[in-house]
């Protein structure tokens, strides 16, 4: 039995792959993320504290791939149809990746915990798309059989350390991470790897300066709103992919950072007006939650909201 178990809605209609997921592994996962087709992407995290051995599997999905990163140390023997393709001690960091249309079966001895990321073929083919003009039909996966891969492993924390969070992750941050996930996937597990780095090394270039202005006023103007990534490349005419290396190379920081920054910064404006409470800050600048300002506050500032509202009243009684 799993005692802390949150899930979170992506969009309207949840995909089938988590259903599927949680029909062959006879459990309910940790904490997930349900995605859609449309969203392109989901996550889940299995967990069996106890010992003994646990054999799972499911249906081949013919729209979505597996990225599986372990979380712990564990044994286990794993197969792609009839081949076997692991069998021994797995560390963690290690990851596996299972292609879309593949059937997956896996026998599990002692206690593990796995970290699934979901990414749709429509997704991946869309970033292989826009970085070389097209070729995505092309693209085949390759599994590093549980090899450790360091950088998979962290954008993995990153969303786990999310999911994990009591507060709701903002819409342009999922999107950001999940779409460096598929480039990872791109450009260090598949055929197309070489293709995809010769593409990128071309340089992503900068927005020009009125499309750049049109974005950073659009947030501004819905600061309060989940924008998605989406809208916001619209802004510029640009797919996600690029929009997001022509916006860091612009201003040195992602889209969301610099929504993050903008609302810290419209926060530290309100707070110098007492009669307003912190919790009405946090709202009127697009937080969910005080404790979610408060801790998004502290990491940029320094300080509390309230110890900084302190200093703003020494400093200007």
């Amino acid at each position: 039995m799993i005692e802390s178990r949150m899930e979170f809605t992506v969009g309207s209609k949840a995909s089938p792959i988590l259903a599927n997921m949680r029909h062959g592994w006879q459990m309910q996962p940790a904490f997930a993320w349900e995605g859609t087709e449309q969203d392109g992407f989901g996550a889940a995290l299995w967990h069996q504290p106890r010992g003994g051995s646990h054999e799972v599997t499911a249906e081949p999905d013919p729209h979505w791939h597996v990225i599986s990163i372990a979380q712990n140390d564990f044994e286990v023997e794993a197969r792609k149809g009839a081949a076997t393709v692991v069998r021994g001690p797995v560390r963690a960091g290690a990851v596996q990746i299972m292609q879309a249309g593949v059937k997956p079966w896996a026998h599990h001895m002692g206690s593990f915990s796995l970290l699934h990321l979901y990414v749709s073929r429509r997704f991946v083919a869309r970033v292989m798309d826009d970085a070389c003009h097209g070729g995505s039909s092309e693209i085949e996966l390759l599994d590093p059989h549980c090899a450790t891969d360091p950088g998979m492993a962290l954008l993995g924390n990153h969303i786990l350390r999310e999911m994990r969070s009591p507060q709701a992750l903002h819409r342009v941050r999922l999107e950001t991470l999940m779409l460096k996930v598929a480039v990872a996937l791109v450009c260090r597990h598949s055929s197309a790897a070489k293709r995809f780095a010769t593409a990128s090394r071309s340089g992503a270039g900068r927005l020009s300066p009125h499309k750049l202005s049109v974005c950073t006023d659009y947030m501004q103007a819905h600061l309060t709103e989940d924008i998605t990534l989406e809208r916001l490349a619209s802004q510029a005419g640009l797919s996600p992919y690029h929009f997001c290396r022509a916006f860091k190379e612009s201003v040195g920081t992602t889209p969301y950072q610099w929504l993050i920054a903008k609302r810290i910064e419209t926060a530290q404006r309100l707070l110098a007006n007492e009669s307003v409470s912190i919790g009405d800050v946090a709202f009127d600048t697009g937080f969910n939650s005080a404790s979610h300002f408060a801790t998004a506050f502290r990491k940029a500032v320094g300080v509390s909201p309230s110890a900084f509202r302190q200093q703003l009243s020494r400093h200007h009684p």
